[in-house]
């Protein structure tokens, strides 16, 4: 029988003159509690502090995020920044190497913000089942991957250019206006132009319950 992994995050604010060692000490105490063996605990110690100092220097954050994490005889630490961070990739759904690349660009992206392996691959597998489904389901000939951290959450969201929702009264008629503009610059040609393109770039205010939006995270 497998063992369960058990995992710990904790948040330290990168003005305190003292996060790294800090973080540091945490994640031993950590560790110990777990029974990890001795001169493991110690590499990671030393290693969290140096990516704890790296990312209190380096990343745009106020605070970085330490994840200790343990699975059978494997431990490990990991180390990202709060800062908000996405990126919006846009797929052909005519070429048939779309569904594998999307899910291997949400990987290579997640993996470069240094998000713990086992989140990277429950979310390339969640991207490869979201992009099936919105070139199957939808009428576009693309689709949109925006890939997202913020807060030491992960996700990945999927749309297409146009979908079959009914758009109206969703939302007050000048707003819809303005979606339809932008919609129409981002490549939307169903007619009336479909608003969902326009949130192909989320912002802050990103609309997560909005139905024509299929959002991915472990």
């Amino acid at each position: 029988m497998p063992s369960a992994t058990r995992s710990e995050t904790r948040r330290y604010a990168t003005a305190d003159p003292d996060t790294a060692e800090r973080a540091a000490l945490d994640a031993g105490a950590v560790l110990g509690g777990w029974q990890v063996p001795t001169r493991i605990v110690e590499a990671l110690v030393t290693r969290t502090r140096d990516l704890v100092a790296e990312a209190v220097e380096g990343y745009a954050g106020d605070r970085v995020i330490v994840t200790t994490i343990h699975e059978g005889r494997h431990a490990e630490v990991h180390v990202i920044d709060s800062a908000r961070r996405r990126e919006t990739r846009h797929y052909s759904t005519t070429k048939p190497t779309t569904i594998e690349r999307a899910a291997l660009d949400a990987g290579a992206v997640l993996g470069g913000w240094q998000v713990p392996t086992r989140i990277v691959e429950a979310l390339v597998t969640r991207t490869r089942d979201l992009v099936a489904e919105a070139v199957e389901k939808h009428t576009g000939d693309r689709v949109i991957v925006t890939t997202t951290l913020d807060q030491g959450r992960a996700a990945v969201h999927v749309l297409s250019v146009a979908c079959s929702q009914d758009h109206y009264d969703l939302i007050d008629p000048a707003t819809t206006a303005t979606l339809h503009e932008s919609a129409r610059y981002w490549g939307a040609t169903t007619p009336p132009p479909c608003m969902c393109a326009t949130l192909a770039l989320p912002g802050d205010d990103w609309p997560t319950q909005r139905l024509f939006i299929t959002t991915g995270h472990p």
